[in-house]
């Protein structure tokens, strides 16, 4: 005779049901798992921190807790198979949201416009129809095939138990033997003082869009610090950045060559290809604008984001300051208290969108641009620094300050969110100029002013892109207005800003002439990149 679906099933062992619950449990850390044991040289190039032995700690507590958790779930949905309503393995099927989520991110390595934001302002509004249909079609057969599925779900589910055991297992290594903490450089000794210095500031707002600043502007956007500075300098109308992200821009802006890829080789060395060559190069043994200022005896300093400075060019500053790109994995906090917690809250957000107000990486790039504005306005502010580099985070996503109220409370600004940072941008180079006024070296000081690249996102504010980026140059002394529309590239920097620190550069015209002849990199080289 049959035995009833009902008792068969939960004839089952209570344990089988828990091992079920963990293994579920821990494929929904499978992000956090990754972050935390997929840690090679090459990532740490972007992290100031490795994880930390609380960090594993604090995942393994959460396993075992959500495990607990979801027994008595697993449990019941079980012994439901042979009802047509089935409470909890709904339930079960809902969370698998979770763990979906967390592999996104880990897919979106492979193709970020399939896996990302990105995906719905590019797709066609047919590709978006269809994905809805997909969604309601998958829906509807996990109604029809609900037994099935949901039997399936638990098979997997009992494959990848062992896997509960690996990652507990490699957690427990890595406990015992902690990563090796990530220490910067040792600076450059502080070079005497000369009787005549130069004095030269170039401030990078990453993905600063000269459109969307100076020609489409919002409405109801003020910019007036940087219109009163467009209004007493060198103002560029085309001017186009050496590549379309940081990675490349930075790199090329201060070697002065176009840069054709970049791969992260150890987490003290980033190799570039120089466009149409098939040799790797180190960037920081290369001769970068760092190390140009110290052979001229100059006092050189860096803030910068993103790229490790204080590792790579140490040997060429006598100030560095740097911060990481904010993202979810170093988002969560080091010790165990702070770490538990945010690691399972990070299950339900993304990078740009959280249920409980900011995310968390929003919450750190608050706390970074924070940082690298004290720096920079000390750096601005101190007169024995010759050239100071200032690679900001504004006005780059994500987008946390609110220009309404002049505070860091804005929710989910993924694409309108620009003109609010935008306005973060214009407020924080007010602050750099007050600061100079105040210390009196406003006169004395040479501003360049620009960005790594326009703003990829554009599309989804108002369906435009423009390659453009700003460039404006104040040089010492009065306001010398000068208004450009010769295309150029802005690689040209690295050129430019040895010239002006040899003070071969004097008047707005003399910088018009010394782009024109540099016309050879009038064209945009997207299409090197794109």
């Amino acid at each position: 005779m049959a035995v009833p679906a009902a008792q068969e099933v939960s004839s089952q062992p209570l344990y089988k049901d828990l091992a079920v619950a963990l293994s579920f449990a821990n494929i929904c850390y499978i992000r956090v798992w990754q972050e935390l044991l997929g840690v090679k040289p090459w990532d740490a190039y972007l992290m100031n921190e490795m994880p930390a032995p609380g960090q594993y700690w604090g995942v393994m507590a959460n396993v075992l807790l959500a495990g607990l958790l979801l027994w008595p779930v697993v449990r019941a949905a079980r012994t439901r198979l042979h009802l047509s309503v089935n409470l909890p393995a709904l339930l079960l099927v809902a969370l698998f949201l979770i763990p979906l989520n967390g592999i996104r991110p880990l897919l979106a390595g492979v193709n970020a416009d399939l896996f990302t934001t990105a995906l719905f302002t590019k797709a066609s509004l047919a590709a978006k129809a269809g994905m809805g249909v997909a969604a309601l079609l998958a829906a509807a057969a996990a109604i029809l095939f609900r037994r099935r599925i949901l039997m399936g779900f638990f098979a997997i589910l009992t494959f990848l138990v062992p896997a509960v055991l690996v990652t507990f297992g490699q957690a427990a290594m890595r406990i015992a033997n902690p990563h090796p903490q990530l220490v910067d450089g040792a600076l450059a000794a502080v070079q005497p003082a000369r009787p005549v210095r130069p004095r030269l500031i170039w401030i990078i707002f990453d993905e600063w869009d000269y459109r969307l600043s100076f020609e489409d502007r919002a409405k109801d956007l003020a910019l007036p610090n940087f219109d009163r500075l467009r209004a007493e300098s060198y103002f560029a109308r085309q001017a186009f950045s050496p590549g379309p992200e940081t990675s490349i821009s930075i790199p090329a802006l201060t070697t002065g060559r176009l840069i054709a890829s970049e791969r992260k080789a150890d987490t003290n060395q980033l190799d570039i290809l120089p466009h149409q060559t098939n040799r790797w190069i180190n960037w920081s043994t290369e001769p970068t604008i760092f190390r140009q200022a110290r052979a001229m005896g100059l006092n050189a300093a860096v803030a910068g984001w993103y790229h490790p400075y204080c590792r790579l060019h140490n040997e060429s500053l006598t100030d560095c300051v740097w911060m990481p790109l904010a993202r979810q994995h170093n988002s969560m906090g080091q010790a165990f208290a702070q770490a538990t917690p945010n690691q399972a809250r990070s299950l339900l957000e993304t990078n740009s969108f959280s249920p409980f107000g900011r995310t968390l990486p929003a919450e750190r790039h608050v706390e970074t641009y924070h940082v690298l504005r004290a720096a920079a306005l000390r750096m601005a502010a101190n007169p024995d620094l010759d050239f100071v580099f200032l690679h900001l985070p504004a006005p780059h996503l994500p987008h946390a300050y609110d220009r309404r109220t002049g505070a860091f409370t804005l929710r989910h600004g993924a694409f309108d969110g620009y003109w609010h940072s935008l306005a973060l941008a214009d407020r924080t180079f007010g602050e750099i100029r007050q600061t100079l006024e105040q210390a009196g070296l406003w006169d004395r000081t040479t501003l360049l002013l620009s960005s790594d690249h326009a703003n990829r996102d554009a599309r989804g504010l108002d369906g435009k892109i423009d390659h453009r980026v700003p460039f404006l140059l104040k040089l010492p002394g009065p306001p010398q207005p000068q208004d450009d529309a010769t295309p150029f590239n802005t690689l040209v920097s690295y050129e430019l800003v040895q010239a002006l620190l040899k003070g071969e550069i004097k008047s707005a015209e003399d910088v018009t002439r010394w782009l024109a002849s540099r016309r050879q990199l009038a064209d945009s080289p997207y299409n090197q990149h794109m």
